[in-house]
């Protein structure tokens, strides 16, 4: 078999692949507690299963939703705005100061 014919023979392959790598990254989820580590606005975030989130706020859990996109983490349902997190590369959450906002936190799974 020439070059040319592996060549064609991989394509299915490769598309194949990337496709289902594609589609694994829509699907991310967290599990776990997540505590503040240091000073934080909110003392941790418990994510349970599907989309749900509780986090965790003077003394009240608030019970909201998440997504996670690319290395974003939005939660909802928890305060007036988004809350906005980077993920780190060691898995920590970051949260995203909003301009005018007073929010601050970062958040690493208990192990």
């Amino acid at each position: 078999m020439g070059t040319a014919a592996a060549a064609r023979m991989m394509r299915p392959i490769l598309f194949t692949a990337l496709a289902g790598f594609a589609l694994a990254g829509c699907g991310q989820k967290l599990s776990g507690t997540y505590p503040a580590e240091g000073p934080a606005t909110y003392e941790k975030i418990e994510f349970g299963s599907d989309e749900a989130v509780d986090v965790s706020f003077n003394g009240q859990v608030l019970h909201g939703a998440y997504k996670i996109d690319d290395k974003k983490l939005v939660i909802t349902g928890v305060a007036p705005e988004p809350l906005v997190f980077t993920v780190d590369d060691q898995g920590c959450l970051n949260l995203v100061n909003r301009p005018g906002a007073m929010f601050e936190g970062k958040f690493c799974k208990a192990s």
